[in-house]
């Protein structure tokens, strides 16, 4: 059976003849918005079991053009005068209104806040002193907001919305959403952030259900967990139904970084968090892996970063001796990054190859099995080359040329090709400026025309 996605575009398409002329262009907009939201159910899973299948689409298609939502925006700022006016104005278009917190500015943020203001009064500034303590800022938004939405849009002041899309479309893709997973409670859905200029991106939990009273831990990296005032038979977990609505984020550009003290501030909190819990999962799949390959921190958390990856700490790593949680995959690039940085690199291809069958669709994995196998190469090139200089320095020169009838010009290019294999362009190009034998000039090949 196909992927859900793919099915229920097949169910709106074919359905079209059967639609009214609203139901028509609702049902293309529910089509486009699939393109939008990975549904990782099966539908027969989605599916209530009281309704036929193309009871569930009519019901569908009736909710998301007929349901109102109001969506709001909610974004905390600090001397932000160069990307607030941006933030704005890439998603001003698509919400209901966009509630702005600042934290003590001092430059001009405020100024252009207030200037947006007078364009669009669904923008509402307030003041509060900043507290080192991401969560707690968080929850205090959400009270600000919670009466006046249904949604709630997390954005930070240096993120834009990119590329844009409609309101309608946004509501028509939450109101799917809201739809689909009724019967879940704590609700979350997650935008891709991507870091400018970069093409990788993060899965954040950015739009929260207001009803569902979730709310933020953590003095960094916070995480939504759900509501205190749910009883223990009515807590499932989050649910999060990853989106590809992307988010630009700045604050990551080393100017950015270096203006708020980024890594610092961040590392610092996070520690005092893993402090009081030093065996939290998702704590440790947040640690820097800087830090860890390049001090003393790797020998204080690695050992529980493996104790996390594991389900018996005291064997080998494998498909077979494996603890899979929501964050095995970051805790497992941290693992074998520090492998690499203690140049352990017959365990990080052995874990990187295991961690392969686990993530068989996963670039990075792949990347680290590849790049440790072509580090293996340079080093035999390099091993290879040293041997064969030695080789050539026990020679007699004179009597080497009698015997071989030619000078070295075809051990040069042998070396040369080893020296590409390591990355030495500049040794290989000058090594063939004294190259004149024209087969030794063939034995080059192709890599020749890396050397002009």
């Amino acid at each position: 059976m196909p992927n859900t996605n793919t099915f229920l575009k097949g169910l709106l398409a074919s359905g079209q003849k059967s639609f009214s002329y609203n139901q028509q262009i609702t049902a293309n907009l529910l089509i486009e918005a699939l393109n939008f939201v990975y549904i990782d159910e099966q539908f027969a899973d989605i599916l209530p079991k009281e309704q036929s299948i193309n009871e569930y689409v009519g019901n569908l298609i009736d909710y998301v053009a007929n349901n109102e939502l109001n969506l709001t925006v909610a974004t905390m700022v600090k001397n932000q005068e160069d990307n607030i006016g941006k933030m704005i104005n890439s998603v001003s278009n698509i919400v209901d209104s966009i509630y702005i917190l600042d934290t003590g500015s001092t430059d001009k943020t405020v100024d252009v806040v207030k200037s947006e203001i007078n364009v669009n009064p669904s923008i509402k500034l307030f003041k509060k002193n900043w507290i080192e303590d991401y969560a707690q800022m968080r929850n205090y938004m959400i009270n600000l907001i919670s009466d006046n939405a249904d949604w709630i849009l997390f954005i930070d002041s240096d993120e834009t919305m990119t590329p844009p899309m409609s309101k309608k479309l946004l509501h028509i893709i939450i109101n799917m959403v809201d739809y689909m997973y009724a019967a879940k409670s704590n609700l979350v859905i997650q935008l891709h952030t991507t870091a400018y200029g970069t093409e990788t991106f993060a899965k954040v939990d950015r739009i929260i259900r207001v009803k569902d009273g979730t709310r933020f831990v953590g003095k960094v990296h916070e995480e939504i967990l759900p509501s205190i005032d749910q009883t223990d038979a009515e807590i499932n977990g989050i649910y999060k139904v990853e989106s590809k609505i992307n988010v630009v984020n700045m604050g990551r550009t080393q100017g950015q970084e270096e203006k708020f003290n980024k890594k610092e501030r961040y590392n610092k909190l996070l520690l005092e968090m893993l402090k009081d819990e030093p065996h939290n999962i998702r704590l440790l799949s947040l640690l820097n892996s800087e830090m860890l390959n390049y001090t003393s921190l790797g020998e204080q958390y690695i050992p529980s970063i493996y104790e996390a990856i594991t389900n018996n700490k005291d064997l080998p790593f494998s498909v077979y001796n494996v603890n899979h949680s929501d964050y095995l995959l970051d805790l497992l690039k941290k693992y074998i990054s520090y492998l690499i940085s203690q140049n352990e690199i017959t365990d990080a291809l052995r874990i990187s190859e295991e961690s392969h069958k686990l993530f068989p669709q996963n670039y990075t994995i792949l990347f680290s099995i590849f790049s440790l196998k072509f580090h293996a190469l340079e080093v035999d090139a390099m091993n290879l080359t040293t041997e064969l200089v030695a080789s050539m320095a026990a020679l007699d020169p004179e009597a080497a040329y009698r015997s071989s009838q030619e000078n070295t010009d075809i051990i040069t290019a042998l070396i040369i090709r080893l020296y590409l294999m390591q990355g030495k362009i500049e040794q290989a190009k000058q090594l063939k400026t004294t190259i004149t034998d024209s087969r030794a000039l063939g034995f080059l090949g192709v890599w020749e025309e890396f050397l002009t």
